[in-house]
């Protein structure tokens, strides 16, 4: 019945629900609200998967979206391997750091890098494991020495120094979490796994541990007034992983504490070109590689030591054990996962080269999306969300927070907002059971006269 939906929707808010205008559509919002389990099992059948390599080109588009590059200067902080943080190949964990200024030094935002995971790019975990430990993603030999200067242009948007850009949080102590464990910041080994004579080493859980410790025992972090955990992408999923602990083992409740995950809103889909729900089954590789069932980091999620400690990673399922507010940014149609994970790679060339098949994937997709986003809203109502229908990944170095041509609309205030005001209204009226931010693109993909064009690209096929 929900395949027979078209892509023009129409919806309102009453009552902090999300309606269809059409009267004949509100069977099928009753099932959306009441019975979303009907709609995809949570435990499918464990299936053998056919994991190919699926594009994963969405920088391609990131010249139209993103105005400006900065650079801007960190210290490096190496951390002992006596804590156990290692790198996958061995290498001692680093971090970045960026001393607060006046208002802002009592002030923390931590930023977890995204860069996917062991298995992400197609091929098998431990060989893809292997490739890493050749990238700054899975070695820190190229971060620069301990107590040095480096600049990077991880600092944009939202956690940019700059003031003109960053009005609000341009102050703060910024604290880049470097990411080298492959498993979204998670896990522990003992003893390092070989394959082929590399050694790999899996210690995501001692690495970001290591930083707050760090952070509490010489940045001041236990004095901090207020503290955002942010991140994109699979950095995006570790900021929604990490804060319920943080919150539990260093914070007092006194503290601000919010989290800002940017593109870290992946679900679990039935991939048709996989022949199963690929994304939960890398997430399983990685949970039994990485000895996730152990850890006390998971001890609030309601899966943890199970077999289905894979849950704890895909937010759709964990996001009840978080009780600090978060305000999600996303794309609805995310090109990284609509074409690495979910198996529609047409979206990272435009919308002009998906096929019948590919569009009737994408508005499963679509109603798959909203039906998550309405379950959590119902449950987590302090809460905020910024979601656009086009194909996108992440937004704080794009148009979205640096200017006003990337915004979305708002049923319930009736205007449309980009995500640097929506966030900013948002965080500023938290205390005061601010309920007004709820910014949901109701334009599909297919018909958004504001989504970014693909007029030179083309289908490899």
């Amino acid at each position: 019945m929900l395949k027979k939906i078209s892509h023009n929707f129409e919806f309102f808010w009453q009552n902090d629900k999300l309606i269809l205008s059409n009267y004949k559509m509100f069977g099928i919002f009753l099932i959306l609200i009441f019975f979303p389990n009907c709609l995809c099992s949570d435990t499918a059948e464990e299936q053998v998967c056919n994991v190919t390599s699926y594009p994963h080109d969405y920088l391609r588009i990131l010249p139209a979206m993103v105005p400006y590059q900065f650079n801007e200067s960190y210290e490096v902080i190496e951390i002992s391997n006596s804590t156990g943080a290692l790198c996958l190949d061995g290498s001692n964990f680093k971090f970045l750091f960026s001393h607060g200024k006046g208002s802002g030094s009592d002030k923390f935002m931590f930023f977890f890098q995204g860069a996917g995971y062991c298995g992400a790019d197609g091929q098998e975990f431990l060989i893809s494991c292997v490739s890493r430990t050749q990238t700054e993603y899975g070695s820190s030999s190229s971060w620069g020495d301990n107590g040095t200067t480096v600049y990077t242009n991880e600092a944009l948007g939202y956690f940019s120094s700059n003031q003109t850009h960053n009005p609000k949080f341009w102050s703060w102590n910024k604290v880049v979490v470097k990411y080298c464990d492959g498993a979204n910041f998670q896990g522990y080994l003992e003893d390092p796994v070989e394959y082929n004579g590399t050694k790999l080493w899996f210690r995501g859980f001692n690495n970001t541990l290591s930083v707050f410790e760090y952070a509490r025992m010489h940045l001041g972090l236990f004095d901090a007034s207020e503290v955002i955990l942010t991140g994109t992408s699979s950095g995006g999923v570790a900021a929604m992983i990490w804060i319920q602990y943080l919150a539990a083992y260093y914070l007092p409740s006194s503290v601000k504490l919010v989290g800002l995950p940017d593109g870290g809103l992946f679900i679990d889909f039935y991939n048709e070109l996989a022949g199963c729900y690929l994304f939960r089954h890398n997430n399983m590789v990685v949970s039994n590689f990485t000895n996730s069932k152990t850890l006390e980091l998971f001890k609030t999620c309601k899966y943890y030591n199970t077999s289905e400690i894979w849950k704890c990673f895909i937010p759709q399922y964990f996001y009840k054990q978080i009780n600090s507010p978060l305000f999600i940014v996303n794309a609805i149609y995310d090109c990284e996962e609509l074409a690495t994970s979910y198996g529609i790679p047409c979206v990272v060339y435009g919308a002009d080269t998906c096929t019948k098949e590919d569009r009737k994937k994408l508005v499963e997709f679509q109603e798959k999306f909203y039906q998550v986003i309405l379950k959590i809203r119902k449950n987590k109502t302090r809460w905020g969300y910024w979601a656009r229908g086009c194909f996108e990944h992440v937004y704080y170095n794009t148009w979205a927070w640096y200017g006003e041509t990337m915004n979305t609309f708002s049923a319930e205030v009736n205007e449309a907002q980009s995500f640097r005001r929506a966030f900013y209204d948002w965080y500023d009226n938290l205390d005061k059971n601010f309920t007004m931010s709820t910014f949901l693109d109701l334009e599909d993909w297919l018909h958004s006269k504001n989504c970014v064009k693909y007029k030179d690209a083309h289908p490899p096929y």
